[in-house]
């Protein structure tokens, strides 16, 4: 055992919250209290798109509170696979349920700033960590996005019958971009 900040075997590693260093001089990260902090930057397009599913969810909730006074006492809360409604109730069930998945939404945004706390399948060592890092947000982001869309799809319902279609691309996004990030977390080992 040394001061160096480093340990030199697993088990010191994890009793002490610090990298391991193999032979080579490659850290190998196996706590969260032993990883670096994030150093990477997101591109103006992630930060937009995390900005965006964030605000736009936000805004729509507000919008909905407002209107609700307006509404009629029984509004579509339910939906069947093709759009049709199969479940009315009160305007304030369909809300809470809203304002639920954007307290979600922004659930996900506070996450994305933390990813040393990420739970990854793969060793994070010193030449991967902050691709994982940054490849963990940017799937995040996209998450975000999806869910967003989603939202301004079972939202826009309440108005308009033409904003279903909005759930099935926040769900086709979620599921392409969830595929892609998880391939690149494994290509990026």
């Amino acid at each position: 055992m040394t001061d160096d900040g480093v340990a030199y075997s697993y088990q010191e590693a994890m009793r002490r919250g610090v990298p391991l260093q193999e032979p080579d001089g490659t850290l190998i990260y196996p706590t969260t209290r032993s990883r670096p902090k994030p150093t990477f930057t997101l591109d103006p397009l992630d930060r937009a798109l995390m900005a965006i599913s964030v605000a736009v969810p936000v805004m729509l909730t507000v919008f909905v509170a407002a209107q609700i006074p307006m509404m009629d006492q029984q509004v579509p809360v339910h939906f069947s696979w093709d759009g049709t409604v199969n479940r009315y109730g009160s305007p304030w069930e369909g809300f809470w349920t809203a304002a639920g998945v954007t307290v979600m939404i922004i659930g996900i945004a506070v996450l994305a700033k933390y990813p040393r706390v990420f739970n990854n399948p793969v060793e994070l060592n010193s030449s991967n960590v902050q691709q994982q890092y940054k490849n963990a947000v940017q799937m995040l982001t996209w998450l975000n996005l999806a869910m967003a869309i989603m939202a301004v799809g079972m939202m826009g319902l309440w108005f308009e019958p033409l904003w279903f279609p909005l759930v099935w691309v926040g769900l086709a996004l979620m599921g392409v971009s969830m595929v892609f990030f998880i391939r690149r977390l494994f290509m990026l080992r």
